[in-house]
Order: structure tokens, then C-alpha cells, then sequence
């Protein structure tokens, strides 16, 4: 108890000390203030998991990333550490009280009385009257040199008069402990930088297993160049596909809702959709799955799609990104089924389809849905009739 109050004692308290009883009650002051400093080192560990638990509370509510918490917390550290060195740089002459031999007189931060202008007046127990700059000066000075210790732009200088031996100490395990200190943050930062953009660095290691794979299995120059096409032309579906499957790992009810948000807006434009239960969408939209199409290619029949991206023509119509087509599908015979229109990609389609047994299975849980369904299928099947008819009379 003690300890720690003295500990607190203002520095005006001490300088008060000096004038009073010399360098010793100083000395004795500053020691005491030292001693709290093994208090706090134990708490460090404590205040570690706290400031962790703190850090990762504001990035969650903030929605800050990985990476930038990450650096954020290595610039904490640095300054933290930065300070940390700028007091063991003083730490020396604070202790024994001299500083006629130490860098602060070898760089003229403390004078003779002789010499100096202004500032506080420091007693050396066995030296002459020295007057140092302001606390304020000597700090910067010292974060200063502390700052550039930390980073490798120097060591500080060799002359031997200039530094004491207990400085010349300290500065070697400073300078060993903010090497490793550095490298950690430089380790920290090459990491962040590596793990940004994930996507396209899967892309990339894709397209160097696809370089590979066309050499070893000595593909056509020609049928080589189209896959590559492909794929740099279907790179947004396989980031859609990893969304897709970045939704599996959320609990059901925070998928139903991520879902319901990313694609209820296209859902709802399909007719037997419209007015059903909303965790009936919500099923619909996560039992989706995405599908591409090349240029000329047909879209099976059986399936209900929304277009993603690209073009498609079904039923003379163009069909762009947001619209869906296959509604048909609902219908239960074969023969009217077979008479459902095909889609046309015209460029690289990129689409999510359900299909009709996974609609027929999912329904089976929704009364409400089913009855929609039915009658969906019901006005379908009336449509395809006529056409069967006017066919047949037409023949």
C-alpha cells in the first residue's frame, strides 16, 4: 500500500525532494515510482485478453475486417512499445542522478548551469550544477530515438564518451527486443496483405492447375484457349458458389434470413411464389444451386431459373440479370411437360435453378404453398391442352 502510493507521488513532489534533502531523496522518490512498474507488468497478461475481448467487440460492431483489426492492434503495440523505449532510454540517468556522462549531456539536452538558458535544475550527488530541458523535450527526444531503434534506422551512436556502460546495456536488449518485436509486426502486416482477396487468389492457383492440366493432358491450342475463356468468363458464378456455401456454416435461422435477403426479391416474381409462407421462400432460396451456360447452349427443361448474369432468350423474350423463366415445370404429366420451352444462352448465362422434385419435396411441409402450386400447375396444364388441341386441329 505504501508502495503505491508513493508510487503516484507527482513529479512537483519530487523536485520539491531534491531542493529539500539533494539527490538521494530524489533517488529514492524515483526508485519507488520504478518499482510500481513490476506491479503493472503483472497485470499485462490480464490487461492482454481484456484488450483482445475489447478489440474484437468494436471490430464485430463496427464491421471492421480481419486484416484491419490486425494491423490496427500491431500499431497499438508499436506505440506502446515506442514509449516503453523512449522511458528505458532515460531510465540510466534517472536512477544513479548522473548526467554529465550520458547522451542527454553528450547531445545537450542537459548543461551546465554555465551553459544552460532555461529549465528545471538537476543536482548530480558526486557532479555540477545541470540544468536539463522540459520533461516534455526530453520525452520526444527519447520517442523519438526509441521510434527509429524500432524500426532499424539506427542504432544509436558508438563513441564511448558519449554513453554510459548501463545505457550502452540497455540499448543492446532494446534493440534484440524490438528486432523480434519488429519482425512480428512486419510478419503481421505481409500476412494481412497475403490474405486479402481470397477469391482471387483461389482464382489465380485455378488457372495454374488449368495451365498445367492442358499441358500434361496436351489439349488443342484452340479447345485450351476456350476453357480458359471459360473460366475467366464464370469467375463471378464461383464466387457466387462459395457464397452458397459460406451460407452452410450459419445456423438455420441466419441462413433463412441471408437468403431471404439476397434472393427473395427475384423469387417473388414467380407466380405460385407469391402470397406462400416466407419460410417457405426462405427454403426455396437455399435449395438453389448456380449453373452455367455457354453461348448456344440449351437450358434443360424441369428447372426453375433466375438469371444471375448474361443473357438468355426463352419464349421470344430476352431474359436478363434479376428475371426467372421455367415455371412450367410444376406441371405433373409428361406430355404437357414435354411441350415447355427451352432457354437460349446468348452470351455466358449464369443462373440458379431449382428443380421440380426438390419444389415437389419442399412443398410437402406448406399446405398454403402446395394449394398455389396446384393451381399453378392447374393453369399450365389448361394452357398446354390448348395448344395440343390447336396443334391437333390444325393438322
Amino acid at each position: 500500500m505504501v508502495m503505491d502510493v508513493m508510487s503516484v507521488v507527482p513529479p512537483a513532489i519530487c523536485d520539491i525532494a531534491l531542493a529539500l534533502g539533494g539527490s538521494s531523496y530524489y533517488r529514492m522518490f524515483s526508485m519507488l515510482r520504478l518499482l510500481r512498474v513490476a506491479r503493472i507488468l503483472r497485470s499485462v497478461r490480464k490487461f492482454q485478453d481484456e484488450w483482445a475481448q475489447a478489440s474484437m467487440g468494436w471490430a464485430q460492431a463496427m464491421m471492421i475486417s480481419h486484416g484491419v483489426l490486425s494491423l490496427s492492434r500491431c500499431l497499438v503495440k508499436f506505440l506502446l512499445a515506442a514509449h516503453v523505449c523512449a522511458c528505458l532510454l532515460k531510465l540510466p540517468s534517472t536512477i544513479s542522478g548522473e548526467y554529465e556522462e550520458t547522451w542527454l549531456s553528450f547531445y545537450g539536452y542537459c548543461q551546465h548551469k554555465i551553459f544552460a538558458a532555461n529549465s528545471s535544475v538537476v543536482l548530480a550527488e558526486n557532479g555540477p550544477m545541470m540544468e536539463c530541458d522540459s520533461g516534455a523535450k526530453l520525452y520526444i527526444a527519447s520517442l523519438y530515438w526509441g521510434v527509429m531503434l524500432m524500426c532499424g534506422i539506427t542504432g544509436g551512436p558508438l563513441e564511448r564518451e558519449g554513453f554510459s556502460p548501463a545505457e550502452q546495456l540497455i540499448f543492446t536488449v532494446m534493440s534484440i527486443m524490438t528486432g523480434f518485436l519488429w519482425s512480428s509486426i512486419i510478419g503481421t502486416f505481409c500476412d494481412v496483405m497475403a490474405s486479402q482477396a481470397p477469391a482471387k487468389r483461389r482464382f489465380n492457383q485455378l488457372i495454374d492447375q488449368l495451365h498445367t492440366f492442358s499441358r500434361e493432358t496436351r489439349l488443342p491450342k484452340r479447345l485450351s484457349e476456350r476453357v480458359l475463356h471459360y473460366f475467366h468468363r464464370t469467375r463471378h458464378m464461383q464466387n457466387a458458389q462459395e457464397r452458397l456455401q459460406l451460407m452452410k456454416f450459419m445456423s438455420p435461422a441466419l441462413r433463412g434470413e441471408v437468403a431471404l435477403v439476397v434472393s427473395a426479391r427475384w423469387l417473388r416474381k414467380v407466380d405460385f411464389l407469391i402470397g406462400t409462407e416466407q419460410s417457405f421462400v426462405v427454403k426455396i432460396a437455399t435449395n438453389m444451386s448456380g449453373c452455367i451456360f455457354t453461348p448456344g447452349e440449351n437450358c434443360p427443361t424441369n428447372f426453375l431459373y433466375i438469371v444471375s448474369r448474361g443473357l438468355c432468350l426463352h419464349g421470344g423474350k430476352i431474359k436478363k440479370t434479376g428475371e426467372t423463366f421455367g415455371h412450367d415445370m410444376v406441371v405433373s404429366l409428361p406430355l404437357l411437360r414435354s411441350l415447355a420451352l427451352q432457354g437460349h444462352a446468348l452470351s455466358f448465362l449464369e443462373v440458379f435453378r431449382l428443380s421440380r422434385a426438390d419444389l415437389l419435396e419442399l412443398v410437402q411441409d406448406y399446405p398454403a404453398a402446395a394449394s398455389r402450386v396446384r393451381w399453378a400447375a392447374l393453369r399450365v396444364a389448361m394452357c398446354r391442352m390448348a395448344q395440343l388441341i390447336r396443334k391437333f386441329v390444325t393438322e
